[in-house]
């Protein structure tokens, strides 16, 4: 799903020397390498055919909500994913541990839209309860039974097969899709949802408790920021292996550079290409990363582009619409 925020970063909350030791000691984030798939997965549910046995799990997702704003849940639940891909699809296998989901389909809005939408675009399965009732690929026009037989007994776990085309995520870019081996993308597999144990009255007068469970964990609790997103490597191997990013430390300076100059034009209505005024304590890219970022304005200062060498031969760039990318 795309959707656009605007993103308020912890950093904003930093100055000074705090913000001198975040951007000399830059916290890592998960990394899963995609295997390319051998051939492609069938989408119908089932997680567990050939196509799955090279991709790894990955860790079970999070609740970034922490005990802190709500005790930890009395029940299993967990979620966690498979990631291949292809040329025309990745391909996301999930398992979700939650004895408090009931699915129903057996009515669909008359003004479903979006449904129709999500039907036509992608192709994704549930199991359900008998082999007799094979999953669909257009589920708002073949509604499937997935309650479970009655509401009080609701399956455990369920599994969820997706296959996306890449033209419906990509943005037009230079660099071209499907993406070649060893591109890379940004995931926040985030899942929201809350505990439901009486689905009567009573759970439209008592708040549900809240649960967002998330594969990389934030350390400011908020997944709209894309520097604490986990990075996908695709792979042109049949098999995952352990990656590291050397990209990452410049991905992340320049993400804590864009949040700076927004908070520059909220309070002067435009961008600064004057590095001191962002940060005072500039120095701190030459005594940690001996590069110095680069501010280029446009339109009277109203867009802005910074750029930031990682070698000789690459440099990371961002633009006011957030927009990060490497030549």
């Amino acid at each position: 799903m795309l959707q656009a925020f605007f993103y308020t970063s912890f950093l904003a909350f930093l100055t000074g020397s705090e913000l001198v030791v975040a951007l000399c000691d830059i916290p890592q984030v998960k990394r899963y390498g995609v295997a390319k798939a051998a051939v492609p997965p069938i989408i119908d549910g089932n997680i567990h055919d050939a196509a799955w046995e090279k991709a790894p799990w990955t860790d079970d997702f999070e609740n970034i909500l922490g005990a802190a704003v709500n005790p930890v849940s009395p029940v299993k639940i967990r979620t966690r994913a498979k990631i291949l891909w292809d040329e025309g699809f990745i391909y996301v296998a999930a398992e979700i541990l939650d004895p408090f989901i009931v699915a129903n389909l057996s009515h669909i809005p008359d003004s479903g839209e979006t449904a129709k939408t999500l039907g036509e675009a992608f192709q994704f399965g549930i199991l359900n309860r008998t082999d007799s009732q094979q999953p669909s690929d257009q589920v708002i026009h073949e509604v499937l039974d997935v309650t479970n037989d009655v509401i009080k007994h609701p399956r455990n776990l369920w599994s969820l097969e997706w296959a996306i085309p890449w033209s419906h995520v990509s943005r037009k870019r230079d660099s071209g899709w499907p993406p070649s081996s060893g591109s890379e993308n940004q995931s926040s597999g985030s899942r929201g949802r809350r505990r439901r144990y009486l689905l009567n009255l009573i759970d439209n007068i008592v708040f549900p408790e809240k649960y967002h469970l998330t594969w990389n964990s934030p350390p400011d609790r908020d997944v709209m920021n894309p520097q604490w997103w986990g990075t996908v490597e695709f792979l042109d191997s049949p098999t995952a292996r352990e990656i590291v990013d050397p990209e990452y430390s410049v991905r992340y300076i320049l993400n804590v550079l864009y949040e700076l100059q927004r908070n520059y034009f909220e309070s002067f209505g435009v961008y600064s290409a004057d590095l001191t005024e962002l940060m005072p304590n500039a120095t701190v890219f030459r005594e940690c990363y001996l590069e110095m970022p680069t501010i280029e304005l446009l339109e009277d200062g109203g867009k802005f582009s910074i750029h930031l060498k990682l070698n000789e031969s690459k440099t990371g760039h961002i633009s006011d619409d957030r927009l990060l990318w490497f030549s």
